[in-house]
């Protein structure tokens, strides 16, 4: 609860709406990991990222304002690009977006606690902000087809089969970043209108 309680003082003392924790610190200054505390920022609804990527922080924040739903960041850990799928994974997801879950330990230290939680088979669209104007997006849609359980993954693992083919050459070989962002259901076409009418 220590990390959790500094940054809900700093987020009540500095009225912040969002959040980004460069974890690593913590695994080298506390030998601990912010995973349960970003995961229970993120189900009351103060977006929380990880690692420090503002980027991807906006962009959780953006879905949470323009569509009124949580995300899910995480990284591209595995592709295939013959069956058009790659594998998701991080340590820390808010509890509502998870059926079944269980409490493990940070993946890359092995340190403190990291959420290993089971993604429901359905649609969703993958979001990447960025460029030095923050004006560039990706924007993917796809289907979660099975949650994994690998020890040598982040906790929390999703395979996803993206819709288009075209998609690998946008999100994997033209990345804005490490980091994706997840939304459960099919947005591409509000997220794309919305960008291009406000923000290109």
């Amino acid at each position: 609860y220590l990390v959790l309680d500094a940054l809900n003082a700093s987020i009540k003392k500095h009225h912040l709406d969002a959040v980004s924790v460069r974890c690593f610190d913590l695994v080298s200054d506390l030998e601990s990991t912010g995973c349960v505390a970003l995961a229970h920022l993120n189900e009351n609804r103060i977006v929380a990222g990880c690692e420090g990527d503002i980027n991807s922080t906006i962009a959780m924040q953006w879905i949470k304002l323009l569509l009124g739903k949580l995300s899910w960041m995480a990284n591209p850990a595995q592709i295939n690009r013959k069956k058009n799928t790659l594998w998701l994974a991080h340590c820390t997801i808010a509890r509502s977006l998870v059926g079944a879950y269980n409490l493990m330990t940070h993946f890359e230290s092995d340190l403190g606690i990291g959420i290993q939680g089971e993604l429901a088979s359905g649609p969703c669209t993958l979001v990447r902000i960025g460029g030095t104007d923050l004006k560039e997006i990706r924007l993917a849609e796809g289907e979660i087809i099975q949650s994994g359980y690998e020890d040598n993954l982040c906790r929390t693992q999703a395979e996803i089969k993206l819709k288009e083919v075209d998609d690998f050459s946008d999100i994997i070989d033209k990345p804005l970043g490490n980091h994706l962002v997840l939304v459960l259901g099919h947005h591409q076409e509000i997220l794309y209108k919305y960008w291009e009418e406000f923000i290109k």
